[in-house]
């Protein structure tokens, strides 16, 4: 079992824990591209926070696969600039939210 975990801002997970956003954006650079290309994950986990802790809140959704374009603004992907769009499913767990 391959797991993508992300860190995120509460908002943007309080969204996708809704049903109300689908999808998450990164920053298309080397980085990500390191990640993402030529990878495939079973999980995606997204953290409240810059570092793993047992107490921290985070959500682990099915991963469905990420496409590179333009996200949408009111989702967090910044405007008129290509991102790597991460494909989110089902909500898997939950902890500590």
């Amino acid at each position: 079992m391959k797991v993508l975990k992300l860190t995120i801002k509460r908002k943007w997970l309080n969204m996708l824990l809704s049903g109300e956003k689908l999808e998450d954006y990164r920053e298309f650079n080397k980085y990500y591209e390191s990640r993402l290309e030529g990878k495939w994950y079973d999980f995606v986990e997204f953290y409240i926070g810059g570092y793993f802790s047992e107490t921290i809140p985070c959500a682990r959704f099915k991963f469905l696969g990420y496409k590179i374009g333009i996200g949408n603004v009111l989702w967090g992907a910044p405007a008129k600039d290509l991102v790597y769009i991460i494909k989110v499913g089902e909500l898997v767990e939950k902890n500590n939210i």
